[in-house]
């Protein structure tokens, strides 16, 4: 795969590659962080969603609750996590889904060997693998960051391609917040006018492992004639699985980071409820 790693390839490589855990509880975001100071994979270090992998808010409220970070803000995040120019990066979480937004990131820092442990520390511990509360060794990273901006897109950019035939957009939440039944986080709910709904915990199995090749493309079979599939979610979380396993079979992606929290930042923008799959 080219964006996952099982467990034991972690095992048998743990020496070699770099560890972070990432996980995150969007309802208690102390989390992630004080579960990783009671026990994690020996030798990783920690990121947080908010603090690190997310940059700071447009103070007009646009661009969306968790955009992109600047090159010199990640920087000073990654300083002491000893990467260098071919350094294999590898993020777990308990579902896939942070992980993946973690890969999002540093892919688009350039950092290209960035992988998901897939199915994350419980895939660990299926394999008998030790949890530490050591703190990790700090060393210094070595390499020089540089943006791949054609990752991602802006609201200009999909306002422009959201009704082009050749052109898909997949709403990766789940289905009831897609159709507007339930909205938990956001003053309007449903989704961007066009999209598909392809949720981000559909392409994964019941281990929260990412599902077979063959599973993916069935699930993904809806946009193989079009020339370019652009996902997003509400903050760019969820949309980093999806955009990450429809990687693995199909290439020709972006991700939209604002999401549906920058979409329904400006007032004259439509939302739908309806199921446009």
């Amino acid at each position: 795969m080219k964006n996952f790693v099982s467990a034991n390839w972690v095992m048998e490589n743990k020496e070699n590659i770099i560890l972070v855990d990432v996980r995150f509880d969007m309802h208690n975001p102390a989390y992630g962080e004080n579960e990783y100071k009671k026990n994690h994979i020996e030798g990783a270090y920690y990121l947080d969603l908010n603090k690190d992998l997310s940059g700071v808010k447009d103070k007009n409220g646009h661009g969306g609750s968790r955009p992109v970070p600047s090159l010199e803000e990640f920087s000073k995040k990654i300083k002491n996590f000893g990467i260098k120019e071919n350094s294999i990066v590898v993020f777990y979480d308990e579902d896939n889904i942070i992980s993946s937004r973690a890969v999002v990131i540093f892919k688009y820092f350039d950092i290209n060997n960035a992988k998901v442990l897939d199915g994350g520390i419980n895939a660990w511990l299926r394999i008998d693998g030790d949890l530490t509360n050591k703190t990790s060794e700090t060393k210094e990273t070595l390499i020089t960051l540089r943006t791949h901006p054609e990752m991602i897109c802006d609201i200009e950019y999909i306002k422009e391609k959201k009704e082009l035939n050749n052109v898909a957009l997949v709403e990766g939440r789940e289905y009831n917040r897609y159709i507007g039944k339930i909205e938990p986080i956001y003053k309007k709910s449903g989704h961007i006018p066009m999209a598909k709904c392809i949720s981000a915990e559909s392409v994964l199995d019941k281990n929260d492992m990412l599902k077979k090749r063959n599973e993916l493309e069935l699930i993904f079979s809806s946009l193989k004639e079009k020339a370019e599939v652009i996902f997003y979610c509400g903050s760019g979380v969820n949309a980093s699985l999806t955009f990450l396993a429809y990687d693995e079979i199909n290439g020709n992606s972006k991700i939209y980071i604002g999401g549906f929290s920058d979409w329904i930042s400006y007032e004259e923008n439509p939302v739908e409820i309806k199921d446009e799959n």
